[in-house]
């Protein structure tokens, strides 16, 4: 039992282990929606791309960045970060789900 009191009124209150719990935040449940080539379907698999296995030294082509070769591949959750330096782009940090990449 708690009490206080505020402006001249006493007030009590029986708590238990019911009323001292928070309450819960219902969650709403999005599926993934994949932008690129590859990511989680809304079932919770992995599709190809980033599920595919990347090397460093990999010679790669990107649409929009021209060919590259990789410099780095780092596990990032369900996907891989990988540095990637391109011939006329310079060097690029891209998520392998989302880049579209073509191995040579």
């Amino acid at each position: 039992t708690r009490g206080y009191s505020h402006g001249g009124y006493s007030y009590r209150r029986e708590e238990s282990a019911a009323s001292v719990a928070l309450p819960q935040r219902e969650h709403s449940y999005r599926a993934p929606v994949s932008i690129g080539g590859g990511g989680i379907t809304a079932s919770g698999t992995a599709t190809k791309a980033s599920t595919e296995q990347w090397a460093v030294g990999d010679a790669v082509a990107h649409k929009a960045f021209g060919n590259g070769t990789i410099l780095s591949v780092q596990p990032m959750g369900n996907d891989t970060l990988l540095t990637i330096e391109f011939d006329k782009a310079g060097v690029k940090k891209v998520m392998a789900t989302f880049a579209k990449l073509i191995r040579l």
